[in-house]
């Protein structure tokens, strides 16, 4: 079982491609994170810390948790092969379409593997009451595996009550690595209640694909299985020197989600001008749209002109016609929609 193909596949200089394959906003990473990573150099002959315990000080404060309800890893992907290797032999329900690591985690780990898959006639919104009929007719399911907000149809559940009571006694794995893009409610406060596991990422919000920074957040008793289960040293000084200072950017944050808040809608209607594409706006930094055609040879073409996005042949349940575009400067986005609407002719 090869790599999942993602964002970024574009071989092209960064700098050079207006990417909207990539969930990262182009703001940049927060004021003066450069110096502290800087400053870190002179740290680089000495091991960092086997399991970042200082950083996870920091972060189970801010989060209001004790650092043993808190696991760092490189990037939220890591976790999701660490929780998946607990689960060996287990029954996982993934509700997609969905990010395409978790079925691959669970696979390589010997899971059985089966998907709940929205509906694109409900908008790929989450149906409750089936996903509760599915689990009572399927009593071998032992573990659901959701993304909230989901990547890439950004849709989430808005009364968490509701899936848990559906979910009943099986164990969760949520993640939400765009939540700090929405204003949903996180399953955070439920994890001693429940059998869960929050992800996040810190690539998306704070602008770091090249650094990988993620966590999880469960009950002591989960997250010390993860701990026995771990690799050690799998974040280095930078991605751990760096984590007290993105939890405390308050000034960042703010700017962050009113920016994308504010370029989202202007994305949003300017592509009402297009009646035949049908938009799912979500509540992530990223918008799903459906084309009356397919878009292979269209993003060739505008590769070569330097726009890229993402075609999602990879999700399940989608295809050729379902572009993901991350939210960008407005004037980028009018230019993609320009260069989109050449698919028509």
């Amino acid at each position: 079982m090869g790599l999942n193909p993602h964002g970024g596949d574009h071989h092209r200089e960064h700098k050079k491609m207006i990417d909207f394959s990539v969930n990262v906003h182009p703001l940049g990473f927060p004021q003066g994170l450069r110096r502290i990573l800087n400053d870190q150099v002179d740290q680089l002959p000495y091991y960092p810390e086997i399991d970042g315990l200082h950083a996870r000080e920091d972060l189970a404060e801010a989060l209001e948790l004790s650092r043993d309800e808190v696991i760092l890893g490189n990037g939220a992907v890591e976790l999701i092969y660490l929780y998946a290797r607990l689960c060996r032999g287990k029954n996982v329900l993934i509700i997609g379409p969905t990010f395409n690591e978790y079925e691959r985690a669970f696979r390589l780990a010997g899971a059985d593997v089966s998907i709940f898959a929205t509906m694109e006639e409900e908008d790929f919104e989450l149906s409750i009451p089936r996903l509760e009929a599915t689990l009572l007719d399927r009593p071998e399911v032992e573990v659901v595996v959701l993304c909230h907000p989901n990547n890439p149809t950004g849709t989430g559940i808005s009364r968490i009550e509701d899936i848990l009571q559906a979910v009943g006694d099986c164990e969760m794995l949520v993640d939400e690595s765009f939540w700090e893009f929405s204003e949903l409610p996180s399953f955070l406060p439920y994890i001693n209640k429940h059998q869960i596991l929050v992800l996040r990422s810190m690539t998306k919000f704070y602008a770091l694909a090249g650094l990988r920074v993620g966590y999880g957040c469960g009950s002591k008793q989960l997250i010390d299985r993860m701990v026995n289960e771990k690799e050690p040293w799998t974040l280095n000084q930078f991605a751990l020197a760096s984590i007290p200072h993105l939890i405390r950017a308050d000034a960042y944050q703010r700017e962050v989600r009113e920016w994308v808040r504010n370029e989202k809608l202007q994305f949003l209607q300017s592509l009402e001008m297009e009646p035949s594409w049908i938009v799912y706006p979500g509540h992530a930094n990223f918008v799903l749209i459906k084309f009356p055609f397919e878009l292979n040879a269209l993003r060739e073409r505008m590769k070569e002109e330097g726009i890229y996005f993402r075609i999602c042949t990879d999700f399940q349940e989608l295809g050729p016609s379902f572009g993901r575009f991350t939210i960008r400067d407005h004037r980028e986005g009018i230019k993609l929609i320009e260069h989109l609407r050449g698919g028509l002719k």
